[in-house]
């Protein structure tokens, strides 16, 4: 394990990679409703087009 050049080296790259995950939670989430959501307007599209 070599250690970090400076002490907060560490700590930011930790930060970073809870940034990025934790981003990456908020699209897996938000995609499946964005899909819905398009769904949902597509269908109101037709109604009012029909």
């Amino acid at each position: 394990m070599i250690d970090p050049v400076y002490p907060g080296q560490a700590q930011f790259a930790l930060s970073i990679g809870t940034l990025v995950a934790a981003l990456a939670g908020v699209i897996l989430v938000a995609v499946p409703y964005a899909e819905a959501g398009v769904q949902l307007l597509r269908e109101r599209k037709d109604v009012a087009g029909g």
